[in-house]
């Protein structure tokens, strides 16, 4: 994933303002993305596809996949 450097350097505090609300903004969107690709590891998850399924169709890798799965795992477990 690329990042791009923001320089906020010589704005007017007004642009300041603006650059740090737009820049808030992207990251706020980027999380619920996020969250939104773990929801589909555990929707696969749950439906029982193979790690390699869940790979093949969200990008995440095998370790992040089996991080979701002893998380909900933990959950089940702390809900009974």
């Amino acid at each position: 994933m690329a990042f791009d450097l923001v320089s906020f350097d010589n704005l007017y505090p007004e642009e300041l303002a603006k650059s740090k609300k737009v820049e808030g903004s992207k990251v706020v969107i980027a999380s619920h993305k996020l969250n939104a690709m773990k929801d589909n590891i555990k929707n696969g998850i749950t439906k029982g596809y193979s790690n390699q399924i869940i790979m093949d169709t969200t990008g995440f890798s095998r370790k992040e996949i089996e991080s979701v799965r002893l998380r909900m795992k933990e959950e089940e477990a702390g809900n009974m």
